[in-house]
């Protein structure tokens, strides 16, 4: 899939989300039912009618935007919920079912990937599948992070990613615990490399959510162990910075601002604003891959990785 910054920005932008992503496996990303460890079915008995959005799992690695009658998209029915155009109450309840582990999954993914979109919504009426139904749709079950999020893909193959509310990073591995193949991460289309040092008001403290990734791929392991001190007690680092024409701050310190992210600091960082000179010094070219909002931390020799959000 090749990621456009214009299309993002168009399509999804004004959704909640986690990001997009423009990676790809070299092998088939869908892996065979019989290579897989399937949850199993566990009776659901006097269960609640309603549940947390946070509690229902993804069988699904990725789904559509548009629903089979072509009439609605996921990310329509998610932007008309947020403007009040679309009651969620009104929609057919999610079904779900739960296996022997207690986990909870849904068979109705594009619905509750609306309602997640939204970001108006934290809890949803449901009903509890029958065994039967779970097993004609066990061909579903192709998710790559336990059902912790999901590839919502658009017109011309391009996706996002549909979390569950309440993940802070999520880490890709299939069900089984077995390696994914090597991921490999696309060039930048031309759009992004719209992010070019522009002269703007120096600035020292800025808040976090403010601060956008200049790459996608880290090379290390570094914003691990980074935020490993930071939980006992190291300084918080100094970000250097820079601000584009569109008033966007970028940081060259990737690794920091992640790890950061990954030791669940919230609130002000100090920052250097780079001069012009330091700027072209460097020769900083912005390569994200998902417009500055996530990180990917390769694992296992890059055969799985852990995802970092802004």
């Amino acid at each position: 899939m090749i990621f456009s910054h214009n299309f993002f920005v168009d399509e999804f932008a004004d959704v909640r989300h986690g990001g997009a992503l423009d990676i790809y496996l070299e092998a088939n990303q869908r892996w065979q039912t019989s290579s897989k460890v399937i949850p199993q079915y566990q009776p659901s008995i006097d269960m609640p009618t309603r549940l947390d959005l946070h509690d229902i799992h993804f069988m699904q690695n990725n789904i559509s935007n548009n629903y089979g009658d072509a009439k609605y998209t996921v990310v329509g029915n998610a932007r008309d919920i947020r403007d009040g155009k679309l009651d969620p109450n009104t929609l057919p309840v999610v079904g779900v079912w739960r296996d022997t582990r207690g986990k909870i999954w849904t068979v109705d993914h594009r619905r509750l990937a609306a309602l997640i979109l939204s970001g108006k919504v934290e809890s949803v009426n449901v009903r509890w599948v029958e065994k039967h139904e779970v097993d004609r749709q066990r061909y579903k079950m192709s998710t790559l992070s336990e059902g912790n999020f999901m590839y919502l893909t658009a017109k011309r193959k391009q996706s996002i990613i549909v979390e569950k509310p309440g993940m802070d990073d999520l880490s890709v591995t299939s069900m089984s615990g077995k390696n994914l193949p090597r991921y490999k991460v696309r060039h930048t289309p031309p759009e992004i490399k719209q992010t070019q040092w522009q002269k703007s008001e120096e600035k020292t403290t800025m808040k976090l959510e403010e601060i956008f990734f200049s790459t996608t791929l880290a090379t290390s392991n570094k914003a691990i162990e980074q935020a490993k001190a930071l939980r006992a007690g190291a300084d918080i680092p100094v970000l250097r910075i820079w601000e584009d024409s569109n008033g966007r701050t970028w940081t060259i310190d990737n690794d920091s601002l992640a790890a950061l992210r990954l030791a669940k600091y919230n609130g002000f960082v100090n920052v250097r604003s780079l001069s012009k000179e330091e700027y072209e010094a460097m020769k900083i070219e912005v390569d994200s891959q998902t417009g500055g909002r996530s990180y990917v931390i390769p694992q296992d020799q890059g055969r799985s990785a852990l995802v970092v959000h802004k």
